[in-house]
This record gives C-alpha cells, structure tokens and sequence, in this order.
C-alpha cells in the first residue's frame, strides 16, 4: 500500500493506494475553480488542469491524470518486488499493466532465457501454460496453480510495447505453509519400519522433508494396564503382610502378661481372696 500526503484544506490530509494498481487522491473543491495545479516535491507542476485543458509531464507520459473536480488518477503500473502465496493453492503475483497494448512475458530463475509464459495481444503461450502450471491474467499478473516449494524463487516480468521494451520488474516469490500435507500433492510418503512413527516425504528429487508424529501402539497400551494391575496387587499384598505382622505381635504381647483371653470368667471374684 502507497500513501499520498499533501497539503490543501480541500483534500483529505491522509489518502492510499494499492501498490501497481490505479489510485486516486480525492479532493472537492468548490465548483468553476480556474485551475488546479499537482506537484511531487519540485517547484515545477506535475499536472495542470485548467478549464477543461490538462497539461504537464504527468499527463505527457500518461502516468497521471486530473478529473473534472481536481481529483488526481495515479496511472502508474508495476508489480510489487515482495510477494507470497500458501504452499498447495493457487496464487497469484500481482502486476497491474495496461492491457490492450503491451506483451508481458514471465521467467523464472532458471537459466533458461524463454519465457514460462507470455501474454501477446491478448493470447496466452509458453510452456507453463501449456503445462498448466501458469496462468496470466489480463493486467499481466502471474497465476501459479498450485503452489510448492519449487515455486519459491525470483521471478522477472518484462513488457513490451511492440518491438520495445518498456520496463522489467523482478518479484522475489516465498511460500507459506512448507509443513503442510497440501504441500506434497506429487510426493510419496514411506514408513520406517522400525518406529512406525517417522516418514518421510519427498516432493521433488532434489527436497526431502522429514517429519515426526506422536503415535501409541497396541502392545503399549496392554503393557500399561498390565503394569497398573501388578501395582495394584503389590499394595494389596503389601497390606495384607502388615496386617497380619500386627497381630501377630499383638498376640505374643497378650501371652507374654499371662491373660487368657478365652477364660475370663474363671478369674476369682471373692473378695476374701484378695
């Protein structure tokens, strides 16, 4: 996103545009003014509108206009140099091109010098598109289908007016999303026979991305059942020895006062006795 920042109490102070695409900076002055006049930071006017004339190297090189109102139209096309899409959809590297004029031809880094695909006087070619990996749009912007990993790379865009050159970008592509399964539509996915819980997945020959998932096998889970029974009759057993060690001392204690407890009522009650 650009933004626009001028001074003029007829304009909102603070306006923005989208990057490549066309802009306007809204303004509303009060109807029959004489003359508007815009400029980027230099004494000399950018654009003029004056009656119903517009004037200026803004207008000459046909990157600016002026509305009837004294709005400014930023005209100005390109793509933006940083752009990113999600690894297993499509996506799209945004250019804004005038269309109807220009040929836009696409290259990736690879050091071939043909295009992957070309948009020429409104028809589309090259082997990407053939291959239906690519796709153009009208505006110039470049469609990848399916996104992966081999996509992240520096591509180079570059339009022709006729025989001529106009302008070249260059848009470094990055990719989102690398660890996801959608990223591996093409590749294989193998165990390891002696985890079960490793696999590995290639994409293309030359990546290779591991990765780990937690797993729990059958045998675990009947081992830890079977470790929570032994547990739980080693406390029992445990419980049962203590209770019977503490009465059996409690029994040696009662035979070693010389009390029978079986015989109580053959103590002597007489009083005489005593």
């Amino acid at each position: 996103m650009v933004s626009y920042s001028y001074l003029t109490e007829h304009c909102p102070t603070q306006q923005s545009g989208f990057f490549g695409e066309k802009g306007n900076i809204i303004c509303h002055f009060k109807p029959n003014f004489n003359k508007v006049s815009w400029y980027l930071e230099q004494d000399k006017a950018l654009i003029q509108l004056e009656g119903s004339d517009i004037v200026g190297p803004g207008y000459e090189n046909e990157k600016y206009s002026v509305k009837q109102n004294g709005s400014l139209v930023i005209r100005q096309t390109g793509c933006c140099g940083s752009q990113y899409g999600y690894c297993g959809k499509k996506g799209i590297i945004k250019c804004n091109f005038e269309p109807g004029y220009e040929d836009v031809y696409w290259y990736d880094d690879t050091i071939e010098h043909t295009s992957i695909i070309r948009l020429e006087n409104g028809i589309k070619s090259g082997k990407g598109y053939h291959s239906n990996e690519y796709d153009v749009s009208q505006n110039g912007s470049l469609v990848i289908k399916n996104v992966q990993l081999k996509h992240e790379q520096e591509y180079k865009v570059i339009r022709y007016d006729g025989e001529h050159q106009i302008m070249e970008y260059r848009i470094t592509f990055s990719v989102i999303g690398v660890g996801v399964t959608s990223c591996w539509p093409n590749g294989t996915a193998s165990t390891n026979p002696e985890t079960d819980n490793s696999r590995s997945v290639t994409t293309e020959p030359q990546f290779t991305t591991t990765y780990t998932t937690e797993t729990t096998k059958p045998e675990d889970s009947i081992r830890g059942y079977l470790w929570i029974v032994v547990a739980a009759v080693a406390v029992v057993v445990v419980g049962v020895v203590v209770v019977f060690v503490v009465l059996v001392a409690r029994k040696k204690d009662q035979e070693g006062n010389g009390i029978n407890v079986g015989n109580e009522e053959n103590i002597p009650m007489n009083r005489n006795s005593l």
